[in-house]
C-alpha cells in the first residue's frame, strides 16, 4: 500500500501489464474530470470573491474621493456622529440596488454603521428610521 489510493490503482495497473501508452491516457482523461469537477468554496474563497467584485465597480479614483467625502463630512459618521479612526465611505444608495459612486450618494460611516446599513435603503434601515423619529421629537 502506498500514501495515496491514486497510486495504488497505477501500481496495479503496471503490474497487471498495461500499457505506458493506455495509462498515459487514463492520466489525461482524470485530469480532464479533475479540471472539470467544481469544488465547494469556502467561506473566505466566496468572501475574497464578492470582494473582488466589490471593487471592480468602483472608480480608479476611489481613494482621492473617499477622502474628499471624509473632508467634507468633517471626518465624523452621519449616521450616529461618532468620530472613529476607521471610517467607511458609504453608498447612500448602494452599488447594488443601482446606486453611484458620485460625491452627492455618498457619506462618511462609522464601521458600525456601514456594516449595520449594509445594502439597504436608508428607508429599509430601522436605526436610521429610529434616528429620523427621535430628531423630530426633539424639534
Amino acid at each position: 500500500m502506498s500514501d495515496t489510493p491514486i497510486t495504488d490503482v497505477f501500481c496495479a495497473l503496471v503490474a497487471a501489464g498495461v500499457s505506458n501508452d493506455k495509462i498515459v491516457e487514463i492520466v489525461r482523461l482524470l485530469e480532464c474530470k479533475l479540471k472539470s469537477a467544481t469544488l465547494p468554496q469556502s467561506a473566505g474563497d466566496r468572501r475574497r470573491a464578492w470582494d473582488r467584485a466589490r471593487k471592480a465597480k468602483l472608480p480608479a479614483d476611489w481613494a482621492a474621493i473617499t477622502q474628499a467625502v471624509f473632508e467634507r463630512d468633517m471626518y465624523a459618521c452621519t449616521y450616529c456622529g461618532d468620530e472613529p479612526g476607521d471610517l467607511h465611505c458609504d453608498h447612500v444608495i448602494p452599488l447594488s440596488r443601482g446606486g453611484s459612486s458620485h460625491m452627492d450618494n455618498l457619506a462618511t460611516a462609522c464601521g458600525p454603521c456601514n456594516m449595520d446599513k449594509g445594502s439597504k435603503l436608508l428607508s429599509e434601515w430601522p436605526f436610521y428610521q429610529e434616528y429620523i423619529m427621535a430628531v423630530s421629537r426633539s424639534k
